[in-house]
């Protein structure tokens, strides 16, 4: 029996796609939020879609997604409705080989994971009166809905100075931040922030664009971009090479960290002993998005 189903298992899972299914499910929550997801019930579920229509069936699924994102704004459009009850048609007739599910046609639309991810970019929107708003690449419009109209101030003001959208940055305004993702609190073990540093980020950036053999996990996750990052702040530690500094980077879209010193070596934040542990740029980049 447990070999029948790791053979299904190995056979249909192409990883990259999965991931983006299993993501599109947490998102449109057609999992339990109090429940951590059963992996080897959801591959049961994506190995099923697959077996009837085949990897382009699951990719037109994605990229039905993908496209309702894209195209289904407006103050009448409600996408989340819409693509839930699409994605719950889909999986309830996965084993009805005479349904077609509704998400055929779009394959066209599919972009794996990093191509979604580099096409979708946010950057930081500034008001005159400091309000920072983020909005994503090709819309016209911030996060919250305010039209980009005006001046952009976001090189003119300094981020401390920034008042943050609470719409457009959620948790950013919470002290303890227990909503966000990762959970990491910089504020509970007294961190001496000295400035917005982003040269420990920049110098990864950079080093991700060169890699030409996916050390950092680029054919997984996508590219590296500063803009992606809010500079939280900065927290002091003292390892086999006498006192560090971590620069704290806050991705804006998945709200976990990277954790940078000034030497370029990167560290996980382990909640339970409050430590931050060396750890590998792959691991670490890994870990922004899982």
């Amino acid at each position: 029996m447990n070999n029948t189903i790791t053979a299904r298992i190995q056979t249909a899972l192409d990883r990259n796609l999965y991931e983006q299914f299993k993501g599109i499910l947490i998102k449109y929550e057609m999992l339990d939020p109090t429940v951590p997801p059963n992996d080897l019930d959801l591959m049961m579920i994506y190995s099923d879609y697959i077996r009837l229509f085949q990897t382009d069936g699951m990719k037109a699924l994605v990229g039905y997604v993908q496209w309702s994102e894209r195209e289904l704004t407006g103050p009448e459009a409600d996408a989340f409705v819409t693509i839930k009850g699409t994605i719950a048609h889909d999986l309830g007739d996965r084993n009805e080989p005479c349904m077609l599910p509704r998400s055929s046609g779009y394959l066209e639309y599919y972009q794996d994971a990093a191509t979604a991810r580099a096409a979708i970019r946010k950057f930081p929107w500034v008001k005159r009166l400091h309000q920072a708003h983020l909005y994503t690449s090709g819309n016209g419009a911030t996060d919250c809905g305010m039209p980009l109209l005006g001046n952009n101030y976001a090189n003119l003001y300094p981020m401390e100075d920034w008042k943050l959208c609470e719409e457009c940055h959620p948790s950013s305004n919470d002290d303890n931040r227990d909503g966000d993702v990762g959970g990491q609190e910089i504020n509970s073990h007294d961190p001496d922030p000295s400035g917005h540093n982003w040269k420990p980020l920049e110098r990864l950036c950079d080093d991700c664009e060169k890699d030409e053999t996916d050390q950092w996990g680029q054919d997984d996750f996508g590219p590296m971009y500063v803009d992606d990052f809010m500079h939280m702040g900065s927290f002091p530690i003292n390892n086999v090479k006498g006192r560090r500094e971590i620069q704290l980077y806050k991705h804006i879209d998945t709200r976990r960290y990277l954790n940078i010193d000034n030497d370029g070596i990167l560290y996980k934040y382990e909640s339970d002993s409050g430590e931050y542990v060396q750890t590998t740029p792959k691991a670490a980049i890994a870990a922004i998005w899982r």
